[in-house]
């Protein structure tokens, strides 16, 4: 008799191009909760989901099945509205069958995803229940900025740590240049939205961007795709100011700032005005 997974579920949810508004329901971010077979069996999950658009991606870690704990399991899925689909496999260690749990139906009501998996083992169904998951709210954290004098490049980030070793390799440390949050969060229901960064191993410059559609344009391009940097809002909303983004067209570099007088300065300078990138907090 074969030993299955008796559950385990996945989400994924989670100039270039300007600024787009979400279609979708944002799934992005870490996720805990737990599975119910409806033949009795119950174990734990944990996720990290990454929304590009409609795609997703990321990984799940599933226990208590009847093949042992997983972790890390690869999840792919797409989103349409407020509704994902997702799907991940492995292979049983106790008899080697390939175990692939499907899960349908799986609605977003802001922090919390409920819906339904069936598990096919072998390509045969074999058990069937439901799912449910919670995140934590997102809080506000401080994004920071450096600037290289030997290559005029700027840099933003959110880890203190990165700040702290790029200023002592030659980085001029800026300070705090806006507040973002770390995870989903929601004001006067509006909802934040994934800023992604990017890395060009070429040219060794960064980019950040809430489009989805030039994030994946310029994965595709070679960039290496880092991810979500953080989470912002792609309207105003109380206590937020804009963020502006720049473009230099004599070296292609992007400049981003909040700042309404360093703006006008640099368009006097030649740089291009590509408008609001996103909202954001001093």
């Amino acid at each position: 008799m074969k030993r299955v997974m008796c559950g385990f579920i996945v989400i994924l949810l989670s100039g270039f191009f300007g600024l787009t508004l979400a279609e979708s329901a944002n799934f992005s971010g870490n996720w805990q909760g737990t599975w119910s077979s409806f033949f009795g069996s119950s174990g734990g999950l944990t996720s990290s989901i990454t929304q590009a658009g409609s795609v997703l991606s990321g990984t799940v870690d599933v226990r208590n099945t009847d093949c042992g704990d997983f972790l890390g399991l690869k999840l792919t899925g797409t989103v349409s509205g407020n509704t994902a689909s997702f799907q991940a496999s492995t292979v049983c260690p106790l008899d080697n069958s390939v175990n692939e749990l499907r899960f349908t139906s799986a609605v977003l009501f802001g922090n919390s995803m409920a819906g339904n998996y069936s598990l096919f083992s072998d390509g045969e169904p074999w058990d069937a229940g439901d799912f449910n998951f919670s995140r934590p709210a997102g809080k506000l954290i401080s994004r920071y900025r450096l600037y290289n004098p030997n290559n005029f490049h700027h840099h933003y980030t959110t880890e203190l740590n990165e700040y702290n070793t790029l200023g002592t390799i030659g980085w001029i440390q800026e300070g705090i240049s806006c507040r973002l949050y770390d995870g989903f969060a929601t004001i006067g229901a509006v909802e934040t939205v994934p800023y992604y960064r990017l890395y060009n191993p070429n040219t060794f410059e960064h980019h950040w961007t809430t489009d989805a559609n030039e994030y994946n344009v310029l994965g595709a391009r070679g960039w290496t795709q880092e991810g979500v940097d953080g989470y912002v809002f792609a309207s105003q909303v109380s206590g937020s100011e804009p963020l502006y983004r720049l473009y230099n067209p004599n070296d292609g570099l992007h400049h981003w700032t909040m700042d309404t007088n360093e703006r006008t300065i640099l368009i006097g300078n030649g740089f291009i005005d590509e408008g609001v990138a996103c909202y954001v907090f001093p």
